[in-house]
């Protein structure tokens, strides 16, 4: 597989690339991709690469890609339209449990 110089993380499970200002984060195993972008709120600068290497030093890149993935645009779109979406296709069979037992 070619990868692009701007790879800055990569495991058996996730691919983590950075982009124009944008973190995008691929997991492997579902072929499923999440875009995230931090901004500090006081000088509005972006801090993604930083906080995510942080995360990565700290915790490991399965987590910190567990994590990450959580503030994408991708993931919330589809926790506010649950009814709407492929979890099976997407991959996501064990949040859709997690979302039935919470929200019945």
């Amino acid at each position: 597989m070619k990868h692009s110089k701007s790879l800055i993380f990569d495991n058996e499970n996730w691919e983590a690339d950075y982009y124009k200002g944008w973190l995008i984060l691929r997991n492997l195993e579902h072929e499923v991709y999440y875009s995230v972008q931090l901004k500090d709120t006081w000088t509005k600068q972006n801090i993604t690469r930083f906080q995510f290497k942080e995360a990565v030093e700290k915790y490991g890149l399965d987590k910190a890609c567990e994590c990450f993935k959580k503030l994408s645009v991708e993931w919330q779109e589809m926790k506010s339209k649950p009814e709407e979406t492929e979890w099976h296709v997407m991959g996501f069979e064990e949040e859709e449990e997690r979302w039935m037992a919470v929200n019945g």
